[in-house]
This record gives structure tokens, sequence and C-alpha cells, in this order.
């Protein structure tokens, strides 16, 4: 019968506590970036139902984390919008206080939208770089992180530009922003 070397098994149980303690480390990570992701998706909707996707025109992924903190800012945030078709077809009628109440819904669905790419991306290099997450894996989380970034920075100021002369439905007045055909 061979008899175990303590060290060995010393090492393999110090591998196996140091695993198991970054796999927890790497699930509540996912787990609320998950939950983040459900926010923005309540708010998503949120926004879309208020009519309030296309009130921010302009899209600034550093500078627009900062709202109108002026009369004379939230007036030309105002102006930018009244120049798009939802305002003139849908709310012609629309004051500067109504503009604020969608204006916040859609500035909080992309804060949500930018905290998220943060909290994903961050954890993500410091346990690649320190070596946290297992190279079965670690492919897998690149892969995921190189799509997002490429969405966020491509689709993300594309939508505002391509939708605000999207047709409108007959029957509720809400614009049609789907790539399906109708």
């Amino acid at each position: 019968m061979a008899v175990a070397n303590p060290t060995t098994e010393q090492a393999i149980l110090s591998e196996v506590r140091r695993q198991n303690r970054d796999r927890r480390a790497l699930r509540l990570w996912l787990g609320f970036v998950l939950l983040a992701l459900f926010c923005l998706v309540l708010v998503g909707g949120a926004t879309r139902l208020t009519n309030s996707g296309l009130s921010i025109t302009e899209w600034k992924p550093i500078h627009g984390v900062i709202p109108p903190l002026s009369a004379a800012e939230w007036e030309e945030e105002f102006r930018l919008y009244q120049r798009i078709p939802e305002f003139q077809q849908l709310n012609n009628s629309m004051t500067v206080d109504e503009f604020k109440g969608i204006f916040w819904w859609e500035w909080a669905h992309r804060l949500i939208a930018r905290g998220i790419g943060v909290i994903f991306a961050l954890p993500l290099i410091y346990f690649w770089l320190t070596g946290r997450i297992e190279s079965v894996c670690a492919g897998h989380s690149s892969a995921s992180w190189r799509s997002v970034a490429c969405r966020v920075l491509s689709v993300g100021g594309w939508c505002p530009r391509a939708f605000p002369s999207a047709p409108t439905s007959a029957s509720t007045g809400w614009q049609r922003i789907s790539s399906w055909p109708a």
C-alpha cells in the first residue's frame, strides 16, 4: 500500500479551496451582472412604454452621463428633441416639463447600460489578469466581452440615429423600431 505524501495532499487541498473560492467569486459577480441586466430590461420596458426611447437625440458615451443641469441646457435638449419626427408627429404639444419626464427614463436606461459595461469589464479584467478564470472559461468570457463591446460601440450610437424616422402604428401611434419586417 502506498503512503500518501502529506505535502502533495496539502497542495491539492489548497488548490481545491482556492478554486472553489474563485468560482464562488465568479458566481457572485455574474449574479450581480445578471441582476443589473434584469434592472436594465425593466427600465428599458418602462422607457419603451412611456415613448421615451428617442428623447435623447445624441449619442455621447462619456459626456452623456451628465444630464442637463440648468434651464438653458434643458431648453437645448428640448430643441434637439423638437427636430426629430417623434416630436413632430406624436408629441408636438409637449412642454419642457413633460419632456423632462421622458428624458429621465431614457437617461436612466443609458446610465444602467453604461454601469453594466463597467461592472462586467472591470471584474472580468481583474479575474483574468489574476488567473482566477479557469482556462476552459477564459476563451468564452473573452469572446463574450468582445461581443458586448462591439454591440455597445456600434449599435449604441446607431439606434438613436436610425429610428427617428421609423414608421408609426396607426392604431397605437407608437414607432415601430424592430428590425423584423412588419
